[in-house]
């Protein structure tokens, strides 16, 4: 069954961006106890730009972000699959036959990362969005739009360095659900 769209927390790995991630004062991510206490001043750092990390054992749990960032993700998903599907499209299929294997970094790293952090509807959408700037791409460069099956042949090689081999099998299943009824037409 395709999943409901749900947006949930996601774990975020914190980059030094400047300064952009705010720790506790010893450099650390920000322990839930101490987190529960300060909430309303962490939530008020976002509209600053800042993103505290929280977690336990060292270990990041969770990142603060403003409402806005958040709704800005299914456009940044969007432009994405729109960027990699004109590549793979309009770029690595020059001929009708020729198969398209793998989708081009940094797609797959962003797929997994949805799929592991239980972000499945938004991954459906991210693969289905890619589908079809793919499809149109091809259209536009006189190919043979790619087809549900080519996608999901390409899945195993593109996502199988970011996506254990034991979530391969469940993601092509979502996907051979969900493709076909995202997008009636193709």
């Amino acid at each position: 069954m395709c999943p409901n769209i749900c947006y949930g927390r996601a774990m975020l790995t914190p980059v030094d961006l400047g300064g952009a991630f705010m720790f506790s004062d010893s450099g650390t991510v920000i322990p839930v106890s101490e987190a529960r206490d300060k909430l309303t001043e962490l939530i008020a750092t976002t509209k600053q730009g800042r993103v505290p990390v929280i977690g336990r054992y060292r270990e990041p749990g969770a990142a603060l972000v403003a409402p806005e960032i958040v709704r800005l993700l299914p456009q940044l998903l969007g432009a994405m699959a729109r960027e990699t599907g004109h590549s793979v499209g309009g770029r690595r299929r020059r001929t009708p036959d020729e198969k398209v294997y793998m989708l081009g970094d940094p797609w797959p790293f962003v797929a997994a990362a949805l799929w592991m952090n239980g972000h499945r509807a938004m991954f459906a959408q991210f693969a289905s969005d890619t589908l079809d700037a793919i499809q149109e791409a091809d259209a536009a460069n006189d190919l043979p739009r790619m087809t549900v099956e080519e996608f999901l042949e390409a899945m195993p090689m593109t996502l199988g360095g970011d996506l254990p081999d034991e979530a391969q099998e469940a993601v092509i299943d979502v996907l051979k659900e969900c493709l076909p009824t995202m997008n009636p037409t193709r």
